[in-house]
């Protein structure tokens, strides 16, 4: 079985001067990281060539965790340990691929859009034909809920403070007028969420060349 860590985004043809146009790429002075790139698929099975607003994209991802879950396998030579997503589009993916695999899922939502836009909820229908709305709250609450954990930065992301809610805090109970109702929509004690501050304790993260810093005699416990 191969050794490596894809990076899974989206392969776009007429990428005009960048890389995206690449479908398996090395990242830069690691040893088994690369970037796989998968094209969305238009409905006639073609490859969609232009670049998509993030608003716009809901519509070609279930084929694309399909097409994208087929090269994961062949790559590696069989499933994945762990799938991690990251932004609304990126966790629905990891949620159906994982779900598909059978494998370990963590999210990351990073920002999450209900929060960002002052009554969206309520005011969805007026808002839906540019930016979606139903579609992204909806594979938010999809991710939420079926991922195995969840990253954030702060404990204010999750539950917020006596003044402001949470992100996360604000997905607990909402509406969608004429769409759907969330009464209970996560729960934000659930011991799934997990606080990553920023910054990193250079103790535990370093460079893979200072192997004198690797905690060798925990191998056997992890094998």
């Amino acid at each position: 079985m191969a050794t490596i860590a894809p990076q899974l985004t989206r392969l776009i043809p007429d990428s005009k001067g960048t890389k995206c146009n690449v479908e398996l790429e090395p990242v830069e002075n690691t040893k088994y990281s690369q970037i796989l790139r998968v094209p969305f698929k238009t409905e006639d099975g073609k490859d969609l060539r232009q670049w998509v607003s993030r608003f716009d994209i809901y519509p070609y991802l279930e084929r694309y965790t399909q097409d994208a879950s087929a090269k994961i396998l062949d790559i590696l030579e069989g499933k994945p340990d762990l799938i991690i997503g990251n932004y609304t589009d990126g966790n629905l993916v990891a949620s159906l691929m994982s779900s598909k695999l059978g494998v370990t899922q963590g999210t990351i939502a990073h920002a999450l859009e209900k929060t960002k836009y002052e009554n969206s909820d309520a005011k969805w229908r007026e808002l839906d034909q540019k930016y979606h709305f139903s579609c992204q709250f909806t594979a938010d609450m999809i991710a939420m809920n079926t991922t195995d954990f969840i990253i954030t930065s702060t404990y204010q992301e999750i539950a917020g403070s006596k003044e402001k809610p949470g992100q996360y805090e604000h997905h607990y109970a909402f509406t969608m007028p004429g769409l759907c109702r969330f009464a209970t929509g996560i729960n934000v004690f659930d011991p799934k969420f997990n606080i990553a501050a920023p910054g990193a304790d250079q103790s535990v993260y370093f460079p893979y060349t200072q192997k004198q810093k690797r905690l060798t005699g925990l191998h056997p416990q992890i094998e």
